[in-house]
């Protein structure tokens, strides 16, 4: 049976994360380096805002603690918790009626059934030395304005399952479809968008590789790894994050990157650890060689010696 690593299936850009990984856990960083960005061209911008949906389908999060595959998840949480322990007011669900040198009237907003934000009439005023805007964005739409066969609707276009509008030629992801609007679902799209335009230019469908279904927890056998807990990112304490510019959330020394990696179970493919070629009572397992990494590198010897 063939099977994949749960991680690589929880990716939206879908990226080959067990396979990165593999070379990462190696020491090999330029190899690992190439291997992600064929399918993510902005390792460093996603390292930084990625929810990280992986994580939560890592196996390794029911042994101790999931492999921290992207462990600053700035998205959802930096934005909150570090701003509150520096001080810094956050007003949810508000928009701005009036503002002056160093007040500012603010409509507190609810929202309706759709889950778009509506206007309450009700009027707070806040002191603010700053301010700083965390608004959701709509796409300008401007630009395909006559375009005939094209439908919008919610304020998104509406494609087809190549990624296709309905106006033959034009494909459209994104924000700008109806999706989850993160980076990581945009990278994914101009990937698959890239994929089914060639196919289009070509005359031909777009025929899209086969999919196996992920590796789950009682398929390993974990018990020869011990317990290592997940590598913690060093975090600015509050009274620097309030005096510089710098990142809050640092990165991994190559040591401790090194070990992240190695937290890694391989679900779903061979990494040369030869546990079964040591194992096997019967010495029927043959190795095919590590060019074969993660695909199929051990065969079973069934010419009935055993």
């Amino acid at each position: 049976m063939i099977t994949a690593p749960p991680c690589n299936t929880g990716c939206p850009a879908g990226e080959n994360i067990q396979g990165w990984l593999f070379h990462a856990e190696s020491g090999d960083y330029e190899k690992a380096w190439r291997v992600l960005t064929l399918d993510n061209p902005l390792p460093a911008i996603m390292g930084r805002v990625c929810y990280h949906p992986c994580e939560g389908a890592c196996n390794r999060g029911l042994l101790d603690s999931a492999v921290g595959i992207n462990s600053v998840e700035r998205f959802l949480g930096d934005k909150v918790e570090e701003a509150l322990q520096e001080g810094i007011m956050i007003k949810w669900l508000s928009t701005i009626k009036y503002a002056d040198v160093h007040n500012l009237t603010l409509e507190k907003m609810k929202l309706d059934d759709n889950g778009f934000p509506q206007p309450t009439g009700e009027f707070e005023s806040v002191e603010a030395d700053s301010l700083v805007l965390a608004l959701g964005q709509d796409v300008d739409l401007s630009l395909l304005e006559g375009v005939s066969d094209l439908e919008i609707k919610d304020g998104v276009v509406q494609v087809d399952s190549n990624m296709m509008t309905g106006h033959p030629g034009i494909f459209a992801g994104g924000d700008m479809v109806p999706s989850e609007r993160t980076v990581t679902t945009g990278v994914g799209h101009g990937k698959k968008a890239a994929r089914r335009i060639d196919a289009w230019l070509n005359g031909k469908p777009h025929e899209p590789a086969a999919t196996h279904e992920p590796v789950t927890f009682d398929m390993l056998n974990p018990w020869y790894y011990s317990d290592a807990p997940k590598t913690m990112r060093p975090i600015l304490n509050a009274i620097r994050r309030q005096t510089n510019f710098e990142e809050v959330r640092g990165g991994l020394s190559e040591t401790n990157a090194l070990f992240e990696a190695r937290r890694c179970l391989s679900c779903g493919n061979c990494f040369e650890c030869d546990n079964c070629y040591g194992m096997c009572p019967d010495n029927a397992v043959i190795k095919l060689g590590p060019e074969r990494i993660g695909k199929q590198m051990f065969a079973i010897n069934d010419d009935g010696r055993g």
